[in-house]
């Protein structure tokens, strides 16, 4: 039997109650900064961030997918801004008043309606869900390394 990590026993408790516990097991999987192209994955989910273009200012494409098991799977794509990506992962804040009621109905401290949501280190992408097994959102925990990577990847060079 493994042992329990204190840390990750934290990371649940204190998660939003719209995030999924499994968020705390995605790490990065690949990371191409020439190719601004970062992947973060579990044991049952996988994100890719991907340049739309050829400069950041062109924008990202966000691909998730979700092993629910029992064949059940779910994927999907957003597309977010280099500054809306740079908001999701704590880099700048950034927030919108369109997104307002979404960000103050769940206590957010950013949102962009159909992008993100974020609490402290607690993402969802595109939407807040349950937290419960099922939900078509992915949660990833952000830790440093993850907002390094998208600090390198979101930087402008021309």
């Amino acid at each position: 039997m493994g042992k329990i990590n204190p840390l990750h026993i934290q990371v649940v408790l204190r998660s939003p109650p719209w995030w999924h516990k499994r968020g705390q097991e995605m790490e990065i999987g690949d990371f191409e900064e020439w190719k601004k192209t970062l992947i973060l994955n579990g044991p049952c989910a996988l994100l890719s961030i991907t340049l739309v273009g050829l400069v950041p200012d062109q924008g990202w494409f966000l691909h998730w997918e979700i092993d629910h098991g029992g064949g059940s799977q779910v994927k999907g794509t957003a597309f977010l801004h280099n500054e809306c990506l740079k908001a999701a992962f704590g880099l700048v804040k950034k927030t919108s008043g369109y997104s307002d009621i979404l960000r103050q109905k769940f206590r957010a401290d950013c949102a962009e309606i159909g992008e993100y949501i974020r609490t402290g280190n607690y993402l969802n992408i595109p939407s807040p869900g349950s937290g419960a097994d099922g939900d078509p959102n992915i949660s990833v925990y952000i830790t440093d390394e993850m907002r390094e990577c998208v600090r390198k990847l979101t930087e402008i060079t021309r």
